[in-house]
């Protein structure tokens, strides 16, 4: 889906939209707004680089997606970034000293986003969406999308429809930023473009 149709993108745009409102609301002073909506299409191999840099160190927030639609969603946060995302939720902590609690955040922070993105795809088009619980994991991001490469492998895929964009926002004066991934099942922004 090189080429996304308007609908589509409106669908993408409304459902990222909700997100950003959800997290905003949630961390209290940090207005977030969806930027930078891509729908496209990616060989496998493609997927590790799909946000350029391979080496950025990122926390990330992966939830499986199942019901009537399927696939990956997946929050990233990039590791100088993290601080501006806890903070609000956590007030003054040392991110490396209180991992588990840190993680424990970024497990909601993820829940939020997700919830929301999903909650308005199924409010829109009458579906059945259950994700799992948010699986945190710190890495660089060229090999976390590996790791996901191989699961989707698994299921042998060889091209599949990448929605990505960014979510950023300014607190108190800083510019914060998470990217927001969704890798749908081989059918489903199909299925959703019929719907619209």
């Amino acid at each position: 889906m090189t080429n996304a149709t308007d609908g589509m993108t409106a669908v993408m745009e409304r459902a990222l939209s909700r997100s950003a409102e959800a997290l905003s609301r949630f961390l209290g002073d940090r207005m977030l707004r969806p930027a930078h909506l891509a729908l496209t299409n990616h060989k496998l191999v493609e997927l590790p680089v799909v946000w350029g840099s391979e080496d950025t160190a990122v926390a990330a927030i992966a939830l499986e997606v199942g019901g009537d639609l399927d696939g990956y969603l997946v929050l990233t946060i990039p590791m100088e970034s993290l601080e501006l995302f806890l903070k609000p939720l956590l007030g003054e902590f040392d991110v490396d000293a209180d991992e588990e609690l840190a993680d424990s955040a970024l497990g909601e922070l993820g829940n939020v986003v997700g919830s929301a993105f999903l909650n308005d795809l199924a409010d829109r088009f009458s579906l059945r969406i259950k994700p799992s619980p948010p699986a945190v994991v710190r890495d660089m991001i060229g090999a976390l999308l590996a790791t996901l490469a191989a699961a989707l492998a698994a299921d042998e895929r060889q091209e599949l429809p990448v929605v990505r964009a960014q979510l950023t926002g300014n607190g108190n004066g800083e510019e914060c930023n998470a990217y927001l991934l969704w890798i749908p099942g081989h059918s489903d922004l199909e299925r959703l473009e019929r719907l619209a």
